[in-house]
């Protein structure tokens, strides 16, 4: 059985060592292996026939000889139980089990042996495969009651290159070889196979390395009624199990002594207790998971061991500090959502820079689970929880931010919590806009250390604080001025002043910015504009633009979906959609509205959205409107993202990856194959931002499609703006029909926005129709880019990552009051180009950014270059500097 897929590897295998073989299966081989079996002049020969059918299979063996029997015929009836239909599930029982009596009956008394190719599912179980799993198990059973015969079965793993194997779905195989299931390669289970044939032995099994073996399983009931002090932890009135109590759920069930380290804790899903929710902790080989709901999901995952790897150690004391500006009283009353149960912080005895540091309570299980049979906590909750809420609070008074921790990196604990209380620690680490680092340590009165956790990870996520009338109204609440983060802006500003800076930004341009702008009526070499190709200003768009005001006003005057679609808006369309190389596009009055528009409408609280670090403001903008999970990647780094995709992918129903054609900060562009390969392995959607490439990359000016060579229909959503190569204002989406149409009649940002103005729609128009019929304004582009950049490398300048592919160049000053003086006294010397710096970027990768044009010369190039180099080493050099990091 099995004259396809593993019997016919298996059979080329034994005819190459002289053995003759009867081949028999329910469907024809295909013409290529109808030929080899033909080139065996004999000694390999097909019957057709199904081993469910006695009559068919006895004839296909009639005056054969047969002594060797190999069973490798089988089906699978994949799908949870219930779901299978009931023919589909008998019949893939019945090919492994009566499949195998009949072929044995067939043979008749010259058989002596019998090897059945099994699946290591009838032993170790996979999930959603239990008719598949028992017709195996059925026929293992059987062979041992094969008397007079050589028999055994093999029980193999999943096979690389099996008809089979190649049903499974890429992003299920991933998850199952995260699970450690090994896939077989041709070679090794050829091997297993013949070296098990004329055994009589027991069940064989050969899996390569076997699926992670279940030590134990915990389960337990979850609810507000079990577990009171849930309803203390309601965000938004939704119960949610905290981190530190997944935590200790996790380190109860592994049964680990003291000490013990849990490495890489992770949250996955959340779990809430609305109603009474089912928890299952499964510890194997070292790793711990937490799954909830009846479908089992994911949660929470770590390892736990009791070796605490070296280097590993607590984090080094803190002193000093300065009190909060904002009371534990206030902080528990207005802020945070925790309730009486878990308000566990009792003092802070000081703020620093990077830390803060107090006392808070342990708590006592019987007040947090009434009927738990357990006297102690493995991690206290309420300890670990509380100095997450120190946290929190600084967090608060900040950033005006409550902080959500999601991540452990490394939790060590060397002794029993004791009762009453403990010394936290909280050093924070790295931060952005999103999220904050930290490590905590907990001692005890004499200052012995009890637990520490390393790399805890936290969310800042925006709340509304809790009204309480009855507090006396501030000032502060409604005056802008004194808001904090006005207040900031504003002492930046005023310190550019004191350094005699100024305001860099906001100078009023005259006319338009070409390779030259006027400001304050001088001319200067121009480097912060999007005039990519030189076309806004250009006659003939000008033209176009002053006759489509002329013709149809200054606005569409109303919604496209309304009365705002014009013949300018689908010509538009229709080019864009050609030029990236799909079916559709849609216009938006503005690329950051496109941006958050589209994420926040096509993605989900389901969804998981994993970008670039390093991706736009827009982007960020409509992952937080889809409320979807976000994990980001580091900056063109594909095999980071594809170690993500493989824990996370599974847990998720739509996953968006989010990268950058040419990225606006450091100008490098993005390996675009590498992101298509995976999202197709893992089963996502792929969005490209062409913002800074379309009109910049490619030997016309298409931008990645045409760049790399790819077909546009690889990713399945674009991005693009007007604003820079096609001198204009707007942005607009690209992809399939189906995509296009659904975001045309539902996405708010074009639904319930005015259409494009005749103006931009036309000057788009113009500009792209010149784009495509002057590929020379792209060469030159092109070229521009490599000279400027290598000018600036001759000169010994820091750019980047930039290799002068885009049109975007930086210059790393690598320190923002530099990079502010730099920026000042080049407009001095007749040249414009605005500083980057922090917190836009961390202060170490401060930088001047030069976007370049078409129209730029040799000449402006290699002289902003040259003044660039010497007013740079003289600044290095001023006694303000010299010696200092500032």
């Amino acid at each position: 059985g099995g004259a396809r897929g593993i019997g016919l590897k298996l059979a080329k295998e034994l005819a190459a060592c002289g053995a003759k073989l009867l081949l028999v299966g329910r469907t024809e081989p295909s013409d290529a292996d109808k030929d080899w079996i033909a080139s065996t002049k004999g000694l390999v020969s097909f019957r057709r026939a199904d081993v469910l059918d006695p009559i068919q299979l006895k004839g296909a063996a009639d005056g054969q000889s047969i002594t060797v029997l190999i069973h490798a015929a089988g089906v699978l009836a994949d799908g949870a139980l219930g779901t299978v239909s009931d023919d589909a599930g008998t019949t893939a029982r019945d090919v492994k089990a009566k499949g195998l009596i009949h072929a044995v009956n067939a043979c008749g008394p010259s058989l002596k042996v019998v090897l059945g190719l099994g699946s290591h599912a009838a032993r170790f179980g996979n999930r959603h495969q239990s008719h598949y799993a028992l017709g195996n198990a059925l026929m293992t059973e059987l062979m041992g009651q094969l008397d007079g015969l050589q028999a055994t079965a093999i029980e193999l793993g999943p096979w690389e290159d099996s008809d089979m194997v190649r049903t499974i779905p890429e992003a299920v195989r991933n998850q199952m070889q995260a699970e450690g299931v090994h896939f077989l390669k041709d070679e090794e289970g050829l091997a297993a196979i013949l070296a098990a044939l004329g055994q009589s032995s027991s069940p064989l099994v050969h899996a390569g390395r076997l699926p992670r073996v279940v030590r134990s399983k915990q389960r337990t009931r979850l609810s507000t009624t079990t577990h009171p002090y849930l309803l203390d932890h309601a965000i938004d009135g939704t119960p949610v199990l905290p981190l530190a109590g997944a935590a200790d759920l996790l380190a109860y069930a592994s049964g680990s002594t003291l000490p013990f380290v849990m490495q890489d804790l992770r949250l996955f899903q959340g779990i809430t207790a609305q109603e009474e929710c089912a928890l299952q902790t499964v510890v194997r080989d070292g790793q711990v998971e937490l799954k909830s709901g009846t479908d089992e999901k994911l949660s929470y995952r770590c390892r736990i061991g009791t070796t605490i790897p070296s280097g590993i150690e607590p984090p080094p004391r803190v002193m000093g500090g300065e009190a909060p500006s904002l009371s534990i009283e206030e902080f528990y009353k207005a802020i945070t959502f925790h309730g009486p149960l878990l308000q566990g912080i009792i003092d802070i005895d000081g703020v620093g820079e990077n830390f803060v540091k107090g006392s808070v309570h342990t708590g006592i299980v019987s007040h947090w689970i009434p009927d738990s049979d357990r006297t102690e906590w493995t991690i206290d909750p309420l300890a670990l929880d509380s100095a997450m809420q120190m946290a929190g609070l600084v967090a608060w008074q900040r950033y005006e931010r409550a902080g959500t921790p999601y991540a452990i990196g490394t939790y060590v604990q060397h002794s029993p919590w004791p009762q009453g209380q403990v010394t936290a620690e909280v050093t924070f680490g790295e931060s952005d806009e999103d999220s904050f680092t930290a490590d905590i340590a907990f001692y005890g009165k004499d200052n012995d250390i009890i637990a520490y956790a390393l790399g805890v990870r936290a969310e800042l996520r925006r709340v509304e604080p809790k009204v309480d009338t009855t507090l006396e109204l501030k000032p502060e609440w409604t005056d802008p001025a004194l808001w904090k983060p006005v207040k900031d802006m504003k002492l930046r500003l005023q310190m550019a002043d004191a350094i005699g800076i100024g305001n860099p930004y906001f100078h009023v341009h005259e006319g338009t910015a070409r390779d030259t702008t006027q400001v304050e009526g001088r001319s200067l070499i121009h480097f912060s504009g999007y005039n990519y190709l030189g076309l806004s200003g250009d006659d003939r768009v000008v033209h176009d633009v002053q006759q489509a005001v002329a013709d149809f006003g200054t606005s569409v005057s109303a919604s496209r979906v309304a009365s705002g679609e014009r013949p300018f808006h689908r010509d538009l369309e229709h080019e864009l959609a050609r030029c990236q190389g799909v079916e559709s596009s849609l216009l938006f009055t503005a690329g950051h509205a496109a941006n958050v528009s589209t994420i926040g409408h096509l993605m989900g609280p389901e969804d998981l959205i994993i970008h670039d670090e390093l991706i736009h403001d827009s982007a960020l903008g409509g992952i937080k409107m889809a409320g979807s999970s976000r994990r980001s990647f580091r900056h063109e780094d594909p095999a980071h993202l594809e170690e993500q995709l493989a824990e996370l992918r599974t847990h998720y129903d739509k996953v968006l990856i989010v990268v950058e054609g040419v990225y606006s900060m450091d100008g490098d562009i993005c390996n675009l194959p590498a992101y298509i390969d995976i999202k197709k392995r893992f089963g996502c959607l792929l969005m490209v931002d062409e913002a800074h490439s379309f009109g910049v990359i490619g030997a016309t000016g298409q931008g990645c499609r045409e760049h790399f060579d790819i077909d546009g229909s690889e990713v399945d959503v674009w991005m693009g703006t007007l604003s820079k190569s096609l001198a204009s204002c707007g942005g607009w989406i690209a992809g399939s029909k189906t995509l296009l149409d659904y975001l045309r009649y539902t996405v708010g940002g074009f639904v319930f926005s005015a259409g494009m103005t005749p103006a931009n729609a036309v000057a788009g128009l113009s500009s792209l129709r010149l784009m495509l019929e002057e590929p020379e304004r792209v060469q030159r582009l092109q070229a521009n880019a490599q000279f400027f950049h290598g000018e600036l490398v001759r000169h010994g300048l820091d750019t980047g990552p930039s290799e002068g592919g885009s049109a975007v160049v930086p210059l790393v000053t690598g320190n923002s009051i530099q990079a502010l003086f730099l920026s000042k006294q080049l407009m001095e010397e007749g040249i414009n180009v605005q500083p980057i710096v922090y917190p836009a970027v961390a202060d170490d990768a401060a930088r001047l950014r030069f976007f370049l044009t078409s129209l730029h010369t040799e000449e402006q190039l290699a002289r902003t270059a040259a003044t660039a180099s010497r007013l740079l080493t003289e600044i290095r050099a001023s006694s303000q500097f010299k010696g200092k990091k500032v």
